[in-house]
């Protein structure tokens, strides 16, 4: 293959990249490359392709005639090739018979390679624009992870999920992404004097002001334990525990629910270890701020944090969580609810004993 052919695949490869500023679409392309494969190695008659349409079908895998014609005439439009007619308006070429020149008559794709310098300078443009892309959606996606750990602004977290499942807008990522790192700034801060340790006393402070209207997390006495609920929270949870039904022990809930559980830092030892699991653990499989501010209210801290665990248990059958969950706390009895789901979990055959 000569260079001069190679050059010509170098520009539709570069066009293909930046199609859309040139407002093509992939079946114009399709088009286009189908006229490059019919210029001849040698060019001895210019660039002009005087294939017939039965042959651009055929290279283009059948598309239909009134497609082919459709795309030709945006090609045109496009200024990347040009129609030269013959009198009858039929493809050919003429050689050159004494002192007549030659003459051709088809689609001249001159302007095509003409354009190559701009077509290079808008493929590496695209090729930067989508770098950065890749580059934003990566800092964002680990500011999400970051933000899940520390179990914080539950509602930054589930809008930046579905802005990475949408078609991506730089601006609207770039806004994301500074809200969230300010976020993750703002929650990491501590006081100079304070020591903290390896990776547990991180998961101490990756729990910290989960939730804004929650009262806050208070002191561990050992520094490598689960995060517990203030005092205020406590004096709830066993005056709940009083006017709601008897809840399993944690050791019950081990067997049942040992998928849940493989997200604590270490075996919880109590009820109040439990529902700091799953107040992290909430944001991470769907339930929001206002769904789980209603399941404390109306299932109390044990009971909600007994439902949550079965039902990042049971993710693989139920579909959205934080809709069950907002079922349970809207039903006739939502005290004895969670109760009634535990009971629908088995046993697992091996699981982690929790003593409390």
């Amino acid at each position: 293959m000569s260079e001069a052919l190679c050059d010509r695949w170098a520009v539709l490869t570069d066009l293909t990249r930046a199609r859309r500023v040139f407002g093509l679409n992939d079946r114009q392309i399709q088009v286009l490359r189908a006229l490059v494969t019919c210029l001849p190695v040698k060019i001895d008659h210019g660039l002009v392709v005087f294939a017939s349409n039965q042959k651009l079908i055929d290279k283009t895998l059948g598309m239909p005639e009134r497609t082919l014609r459709r795309h030709l005439a945006h090609l045109v439009e496009a200024g990347l090739i040009d129609r030269r007619d013959s009198p009858n308006k039929k493809r050919y070429i003429r050689r050159a018979q004494g002192p007549l020149p030659a003459s051709s008559y088809g689609f001249d794709l001159t302007p095509l390679y003409a354009a190559a310098g701009r077509i290079a300078e808008a493929a590496e443009q695209v090729a930067q624009e989508e770098a950065y892309l890749r580059f934003i959606r990566e800092k964002l996606s680990l500011s999400r992870r970051a933000l899940l750990e520390a179990g914080c602004d539950p509602d930054l977290i589930e809008e930046i999920r579905r802005e990475l499942r949408r078609v991506p807008v730089v601006t609207t990522l770039e806004d994301l992404l500074a809200r969230a790192e300010a976020r993750l700034s703002g929650s990491d801060e501590q006081p100079e004097a304070e020591e903290m340790a390896d990776c547990a006393g991180q998961s101490v402070r990756h729990y910290h002001k989960r939730y804004k209207d929650l009262p806050e997390t208070g002191a561990c006495g050992d520094e490598t334990s689960p995060p517990r609920p203030s005092h205020q929270v406590e004096t709830e949870m066993l005056r709940e525990t009083k006017e709601r039904p008897a809840l399993p022990h944690a050791d019950q809930i081990a067997e049942r629910c040992p998928d849940a559980l493989s997200f604590a830092p270490e075996a919880p030892r109590s009820w109040r270890d439990l529902v700091g699991l799953a107040l992290s653990l909430a944001p991470m499989i769907g339930i929001g701020r206002e769904v789980s501010n209603l399941g404390l209210q109306r299932l109390g801290h044990e009971g909600f944090a007994l439902a949550t665990l079965c039902l990042c248990q049971m993710l693989e059958t139920v579909e959205k969580p934080g809709a069950y969950l907002r079922s349970l706390c809207v039903g006739a009895d939502p005290g004895g609810a969670p109760m009634r789901l535990f009971a629908r979990l088995k046993p697992a055959k091996s699981s982690a004993t929790v003593r409390v």
